[in-house]
């Protein structure tokens, strides 16, 4: 996940080398789901721009994997 601190776009680095199905989660500080979306094969940014600065907690997982990770919006 980069850049980290991001302000509009978000790029991930994911080796899919199983075709598995990903699912974006973005929790704010509270815990509450501020973004959730499916990732197509090969997407690799996300437009972040409505949300506001902030710490924020980018979550991506399938069924065999689950990585968490922080993200500092900064405008």
């Amino acid at each position: 996940l980069y850049p980290n601190p991001a302000s509009d776009i978000i790029n991930l680095n994911i080796e899919n080398t199983i075709n598995s199905e990903f699912t974006l989660n973005i929790y704010n500080v509270i815990g509450k789901t501020v973004r959730s979306e499916m990732l197509k094969q090969d997407q690799q940014q996300i437009n972040i721009g409505d949300l506001n600065s902030g710490v924020y907690l980018v979550e991506i997982k399938s069924k065999e994997f689950s990585k968490k990770q922080k993200l500092i919006i900064q405008r």
